[in-house]
């Protein structure tokens, strides 16, 4: 258990992975983001990996991944509970969002259900990157853009017009997602935040060095 007076940290950040990694995938990802975290010097001195069952066929991902939700929130109230004054960050790349997405809803209907809305925001922040989820959700007076306005400090979408693997997905779901073209015209959330990261993206196939040139749907035509 977590000493509040002792071991809490100030800020934690949660990083849920995308589709289709395996468990020493995963954590390898942890591995290069912490090590890019300390390069950075980041000032969240905490990162904490959540692994779910992703690497399956893609319409089972979804499904899994919308289940894992109820398993983050488990950990976020006990965390919280434990380390009150803890400033808590998610972060979330391509279906990753889609935990996201059942994790801010869930704790949206836990906290209507059991606390004053008047409570502090338990989620400081969000971060997608690349998020394959369907732009339209985000939208304010749906269940996620009002869990975004309810739980959430300050919401963040970085999204490049120019990611392949979310051009294939955008042609497989018949959908935009939001880490392609971002959140669409009309109301959004007043703490959402759209970021065009297109010119801070280099056009590495290989970005981890595993000899994979293949893993971003490379071998795809859409």
């Amino acid at each position: 258990k977590f000493d509040e007076n002792k071991t809490c940290p100030s800020d934690i950040a949660i990083y849920i992975h995308g589709f289709n990694k395996s468990k020493d995938d995963a954590g390898e990802e942890f591995n290069r983001i912490q090590t890019s975290l300390n390069v950075s010097k980041s000032p969240v001195p905490l990162l904490i990996g959540f692994s779910w069952d992703s690497k399956v066929p893609w319409e089972q991902a979804k499904v899994n991944a919308e289940n894992s939700g109820a398993e983050l929130v488990k950990f976020i109230l006990v965390f919280k509970y434990q380390c009150q004054t803890t400033n808590i960050h998610l972060v979330a790349h391509s279906l990753g969002a889609e935990v996201v997405d059942s994790t801010l809803r869930y704790l949206d209907t836990y906290l209507n259900d059991k606390v004053s809305k008047n409570n502090p925001k338990i989620i400081n922040s969000v971060h997608l990157l690349g998020a394959a989820i369907n732009n339209l959700s985000i939208a304010k007076g749906t269940p996620l853009g009002d869990a975004i306005e309810n739980i959430v400090g300050k919401f963040y979408n970085l999204y490049n017009p120019e990611d392949d693997g979310l051009q294939f997905n955008k042609f497989f779901e018949k959908h935009n997602p939001l880490g392609l073209v971002g959140a669409p015209k009309g109301t959004i959330p007043l703490n959402y935040n759209d970021t065009n990261v297109i010119n801070e993206i280099l056009a590495i196939s290989d970005a981890d060095g595993d000899g994979n040139l293949e893993e971003c749907f490379e071998e795809y035509s859409v």
